[in-house]
């Protein structure tokens, strides 16, 4: 890997190690939609002891070990499958679980805390956009990864370049959704008093959210740019 330094990107050093991105959430630091800024500049933003952070992302490659997938170089279609059958299938069944969890906890604490009507309805929106993302990911983007690396048409280039531009707009969208759950939930933190039930609402909608973060750096810089680099080029090699 090469040296940590604060003049590389944040969107950079996770690519290069996936287990930084651990840090890079505990700081509140985007990885995914606004990681292609250094790491000194997002630091200079937020008020950060940058050394702070490289020291910290030192530690967690220390402890970090290879769980057998290198995403940087497994290739398109096996790098699809991986969101595929990672962050894909565990939103198609936590989706729905959530919003169960959030009518239930809505039913017994609306009536005292309205925020929650609020975080019902923001997340259905979030929910709705990300299922659609996800299907039209599956049906239309992930089937183009195998021609695109057995080389690509001038259709297949046009089509690649519009999609991946859609994509990240809803990216974005996904992104700022997420955000204003956040600052419903006041930060994720456990208020006084609060029922387990709406404790473990909060817990889970920060895990969507870490999730989330992590699924959208896997395909906006590592798959997109893969995908538009290998279109590009033609033929290449399989993988």
């Amino acid at each position: 890997m090469k040296t940590l330094d604060s003049g590389r990107t944040v969107a950079e050093m996770a690519t290069e190690n996936m287990a930084r991105t651990r840090v890079f959430e505990s700081y509140g630091i985007d990885y995914c939609c606004g990681g292609n800024v250094p790491l000194r500049e997002v630091c200079e933003r937020g008020g950060i002891d940058p050394d702070e952070i490289l020291t910290a992302l030192s530690a967690c490659d220390e402890e970090s070990s290879d769980d057998g997938i290198d995403l940087q170089n497994a290739g398109l279609v096996r790098l699809a499958g991986h969101i595929l059958g990672t962050h894909h299938a565990f939103l198609w069944e936590e989706l729905p679980r959530l919003d169960e969890l959030h009518v239930h906890v809505c039913s017994h604490h609306a009536a005292q805390q309205p925020q929650l009507m609020k975080s019902l309805e923001l997340f259905r929106a979030l929910r709705g956009e990300m299922e659609n993302h996800m299907r039209n990911e599956e049906q239309v983007l992930f089937p183009l990864c195998g021609p695109i690396m057995e080389g690509s048409t001038n259709e297949i280039r046009s089509a690649v370049n519009v999609l991946l531009d859609g994509y990240v707009e809803e990216h974005e969208s996904i992104g700022q959704m997420l955000s204003e759950m956040r600052s419903i939930h006041r930060g994720y933190v456990a208020g006084e008093g609060m029922c387990r039930k709406q404790q473990a609402l909060i817990s889970r909608l920060e895990n969507l959210e870490r999730d989330t973060h992590l699924h959208v750096h896997l395909e906006n810089n590592l798959l997109f740019p893969q995908m538009l680099r290998l279109s590009e080029q033609g033929a290449a090699p399989a993988g």
